[in-house]
């Protein structure tokens, strides 16, 4: 297949995953359910296709190409053949741009369905009504056509209450790639929640041992040496024999120093990202629909908060426009200052009106 074709036919069926309406209202009738988790593997496979097909044409190392085509000529050349090849490198250059980030975008898609397509199965246990038979976990994925190895399709959907499962994250994920769209529309708390929760989910913690490193003296040419070795922890209870072993009966440790594997808590990327995204927009959703409530029994003037917001949204947008080399912070807060003084909110020491101590 053609690069250019793969690429197109990656975006096409990325963004009609992007434009699918994903809803658990119903997830708990076995029609409903099956529905989502067939669509869901359905869109697995598909993904897993294009991964496979892209890594065979060497899209996870795009930039190859360009040593060669993007290298400066070692003899003399004509000026046009040096247009030539500063076009031919940008065109390489965008090529393989438009690979790498089209893989990345095919790979957040996939980590995306792999927590949802767990979750779901998390989320249920399947038996037959016939024979009686029970299956949980990738067991649920057998009834592609809903049906028991008896051959029955009378099935029942039972909720497993021991199961580790969160549905209301599955339409908050990335599942069509589009991660960075997603975190763009986060609120700045949301931003910070999200760094957050990236980095508890990349904490590593304490592992096996890998190796050793020990300071040991030997006795070389009458006298005392002391040498740095690293050896294999997979025999704890024999370093001293090893390095005896390898040194002589004369050598001593001084020092043990161990190295642990520390694997973190989730090591892909993708996943680390698809959960976090996921968690945090779920709960920024559920803030939202109290908060308004919240703020009518809070706020004396709401009036007020609807103004500074509508003056930071100008603000933003004056800044955007306005290309100083100044830093846009300062500018959106020169601005800020600007529309709030014009609509009397801010006092004579430029500090925003209070009423009562409430906004």
């Amino acid at each position: 297949m053609n690069e250019s074709v793969l690429i197109g036919r990656s975006e096409r069926f990325l963004d009609q995953i992007k434009r699918k309406i994903i809803s658990i209202d119903d997830i708990q009738e076995t029609e409903e359910f099956f529905k989502l988790y067939n669509y869901l593997k359905s869109n697995m496979n598909t993904l897993q296709d294009m991964r496979e097909n892209m890594e065979m044409k060497g899209y996870t190392a795009p930039y190859r190409s360009i040593n060669k085509y993007g290298r400066t000529p070692s003899a003399e050349v004509k000026a046009e053949d040096m247009y030539d090849i500063s076009r031919h490198s940008q065109y390489f250059r965008m090529n393989a741009a438009a690979k790498k980030n089209i893989l990345d975008r095919v790979k957040s898609a996939m980590s995306s369905h792999r927590i949802a397509i767990g979750h779901l199965e998390e989320f249920v246990t399947i038996e037959c009504e016939s024979c009686h038979k029970k299956y949980r976990g990738h067991e649920i994925s057998e009834f592609s056509q809903k049906q028991c190895e008896c051959g029955e399709t009378n099935l029942k959907l039972h909720i497993n209450h021991d199961g580790v499962y969160r549905l209301e994250i599955i339409p908050f994920l990335p599942l069509s790639g589009d991660y960075m769209v997603k975190l763009s529309q986060l609120s700045p708390l949301s931003r910070k929640a999200f760094r957050s929760m990236v980095r508890i989910l990349k904490q590593e913690k304490r592992g096996i041992v890998k190796t050793v490193t020990l300071v040991i003296k030997v006795m070389e040419d009458g006298r005392w040496v002391r040498k740095r070795v690293i050896i294999d922890a997979d025999d704890e209870g024999n370093y001293e024999k090893e390095i005896r072993k390898q040194y002589g009966s004369n050598a001593r440790i001084e020092l043990m120093q161990f190295h642990r594997k520390k694997p973190s808590i989730i090591n892909d990327k993708h996943v680390q990202t698809a959960l976090s995204l996921g968690y945090v927009k779920h709960a920024e959703t559920q803030i939202l629909q109290f908060l308004p409530e919240l703020l009518e029994k809070s706020l004396h003037d709401k009036s007020k908060v609807d103004i500074y917001h509508d003056s930071l949204n100008v603000a933003l947008k004056k800044a955007n426009k306005l290309d100083t080399g100044e830093d846009p912070e300062t500018l959106q807060k020169m601005f800020l200052n600007r529309e709030l003084e014009e609509k009397g909110l801010l006092n004579s020491e430029g500090v925003p009106r209070k009423v009562s101590g409430k906004i």
